[in-house]
């Protein structure tokens, strides 16, 4: 029954995805444009709605309010996306790049794993708020791919998700793991298990950040020198 949530995300994007067919827009007369926006739908909607919810909690910051019904379909609407887009890596760009397919296992399967375990406190799913420079990221590269579209508009959202990148992925997301460390390693409450898993799963997280941010930082570096 657990998979059956995920997999109901999974058909949504796929349906999403069909329909971007009938789309007279410019931004999407490519497949890869269709993937774009698929992701930069996801990173704009998943985000937004989680951060609202978190909004409406009494105590969203509390050890004792566990994952709800509610979060566990946040976490379910991530896996499905990455099991969605896995797929469609491959349907689109036949031999994707590796980081990427690493990217999108790995992380969907710590979502799968948390989205299972019913003894997480509910502000471990904050982390999916930082997410939200997919958005920014995957805007930049559709309009990339548009014709007719500005330089200075593109360099615009180019500059943006740099920043948006050190901000969310480093500060805000970091400002998090602080805090669900220090929670987690004076109140002791997960189990030893679950606690290495999510050590493991915030390694990786932060493992990805600096990985995406050194090829930031070598395209950065790369334009200077061609400008």
């Amino acid at each position: 029954m657990q998979f059956f949530i995920p997999l109901g995300y999974t058909f949504i994007w796929f349906f999403i995805h069909f329909l971007l067919q009938f789309s007279s827009s410019k931004y999407l007369k490519k497949k890869t444009q269709w993937n774009n926006f698929i992701t930069a739908l996801h990173a704009f909607l998943l985000p937004l709605i989680t951060l609202i919810y978190f909004l409406t909690l009494a105590d969203p910051l509390g050890y004792d309010y566990l994952v709800d019904d509610v979060i566990r379909h946040f976490l379910a609407a991530g896996v499905g996306f990455y099991i969605f887009s896995t797929i469609n890596l491959y349907r689109v760009d036949r031999q994707p790049a590796f980081d990427m397919i690493f990217h999108h296992i790995v992380v969907g399967g710590f979502l799968f794993y948390a989205y299972c375990t019913p003894e997480y406190p509910a502000y471990y799913a904050l982390i999916i708020i930082p997410q939200c420079t997919a958005f920014i990221y995957h805007t930049y590269l559709i309009l990339k791919e548009t014709e007719g579209v500005s330089e200075n508009k593109i360099e615009a959202w180019y500059e943006a998700n740099f920043w948006g990148w050190i901000i969310m992925r480093f500060i805000l997301q970091g400002m998090m793991t602080v805090m669900a460390f220090y929670y987690e390693f004076t109140l002791l409450k997960l189990t030893l298990p679950v606690r290495i898993m999510t050590i493991i799963g915030f390694s990786f997280s932060y493992y990805f950040n600096l990985h995406w941010l050194i090829i930031l930082l070598k395209k950065r570096k790369q334009k200077r020198l061609l400008t």
